[in-house]
């Protein structure tokens, strides 16, 4: 019964995307990610920037491991929808987790706390994300300086060629 009332429900507003994302959202649930994607790509057929499809489908596309796809899905939907926030989160946790680019997932943290300056955990991820730049920019200034010193310590003969080495202390 419920089968045939959803099918006709979908079959009577075919141009409205809630159905097939609230379709999509109980298959991913439910564990079928083929059946949530292609529900959440009839969505995007009828409105490809919609935020919710698209923020739905960035989470399927993360859990799949199609990073890509899933931050061009995300934005996608910032395109036309710039301030909408549970994609802006989620393209910050992608950037920062799964992409590992932490000026990617600063740049959106900042944007969401701008919107939501009391959520104390996008707080905590702004200044650990801000350590975590800081400290790679150190470490190239030591990689950089090292290798000038080895440089200097190890002169090759004549005009100025030494043997250069790198030292890695990541």
């Amino acid at each position: 019964m419920l089968g045939s009332t959803r099918n006709s429900v979908i079959e009577q507003e075919q141009r409205l995307t809630a159905p097939y994302i609230n379709l999509a959202m109980a298959y991913r649930h439910k564990g079928n990610e083929k059946l949530a994607e292609e529900n959440l790509l009839k969505a995007l057929a009828i409105d490809q920037a919609q935020p919710v499809a698209n923020n739905e489908l960035g989470i399927l596309y993360r859990k799949q491991g199609r990073f890509d796809d899933a931050k061009k899905v995300y934005i996608n939907a910032l395109s036309e929808y710039p301030d909408y926030l549970p994609v802006i989160k989620n393209l910050g946790i992608l950037c920062d987790i799964y992409m590992r680019d932490p000026h990617c997932a600063l740049e959106q943290f900042e944007k969401y706390q701008q919107h939501v300056p009391e959520d104390k955990t996008v707080k905590v991820w702004i200044a650990d994300l801000k350590t975590r730049i800081y400290v790679n920019r150190s470490n190239e200034s030591i990689r950089y300086y090292m290798c000038c010193i080895d440089y200097v310590i190890q002169p090759g003969g004549g005009r100025g060629q030494g043997a250069v080495r790198y030292f890695d202390y990541r």
